[in-house]
């Protein structure tokens, strides 16, 4: 079976269904300037994500993994609007244009795996799901980012589990930017390995607004750091942006779940009641 695969020169790959059974012998990857791997659009339910189980992964500056806008399509997914022009919800809520329209939050901060909701008029950002054995490079860019247009997408999942990860490129799972309507929020992105070596970005900011309007401003999501040896730091970061809306965790025991929880650049957490939390 296929074993190595490199992409580039603009070269672009589209992979479909949610487990890659056609590529269950590929181990080594590399994306090179101007390469692409995506996944298949989706509609309304979970049927196409980036799941791969590779041996080394490596991404080159202009290199991507590119999932924006192919999570649910609009107006679908658990955190698709209710009424109105919203947009979509994931880890962040998503911002509404004038009444309380958008849906819930849903999945798990540590382990995310689901398709971003879409907004009232573009879809959300898929999902990439990443278990490599050892050493992923990122100098490139891995994104999950809900569309743009207005009331637009939340943004999807990243989820990373590695030997270690490396390089100074960006992975992202933000909500989409809007010029009208409510932005959507942020998504979901967990790395669970050593980022010692890794001096780029992990972003899961909510969608901006060309409004000036903190009202139209999505969530952030959430971003789940666990070195090895630590329980993990959450980080609820949205860019400096001021939104009306919350980052959210499920009902819960977080007592000890994290080692450091982080708000920061205008992030904020709403943790659902009857939840256990406590700081020291």
């Amino acid at each position: 079976g296929l074993t190595s695969l490199e992409l580039g020169y603009a070269g672009t790959v589209e992979l479909d269904t949610a487990t890659q059974v056609p590529l269950a012998d590929l181990s080594a990857l590399t994306i090179r300037n101007g390469g692409v791997l995506t996944h298949g659009s989706n509609y309304n339910t979970e049927q196409n994500k980036l799941n791969l189980t590779l041996a080394s992964l490596e991404i080159d500056a202009g290199g991507k993994i590119d999932v924006t806008g192919k999570g649910y399509s609009a107006q679908q997914g658990p955190g698709a609007q209710v009424c109105g022009y919203a947009g979509g919800s994931y880890g962040g809520a998503a911002a509404t244009n004038g009444n309380n329209c958008s849906g819930p939050t849903y999945g798990s901060y540590s382990a995310p795996v689901n398709l971003g909701s879409g907004g009232g008029n573009v879809p959300g950002g898929g999902a990439v799901l990443l278990n490599v054995a050892g050493s992923l490079r990122v100098d490139g860019s891995i994104a999950a980012d809900g569309a743009s247009n207005w009331s637009t997408g939340s943004g999807g999942s990243v989820y990373i589990q590695a030997g270690s990860l490396t390089g100074s490129g960006v992975i992202s799972a933000s909500g989409g930017t809007c010029s009208d309507g409510g932005c959507g929020g942020g998504g979901r992105v967990a790395v669970i390995t050593s980022t010692s070596g890794f001096t780029g970005s992990l972003r899961a900011y909510g969608g901006n607004t060309s409004q000036n309007n903190s009202g139209y401003v999505g969530a952030a999501g959430t971003v789940f750091v666990q070195m090895p040896g630590n329980v993990g730091t959450l980080t609820i970061d949205n860019n400096a942006m001021a939104s009306g809306r919350y980052s959210e965790l499920p009902t819960g025991d977080y007592d000890s779940a994290f080692d450091e929880v982080r708000l920061v650049n205008k992030g904020k957490l709403r943790i659902n009641s009857s939840s256990t939390f406590t700081l020291t």
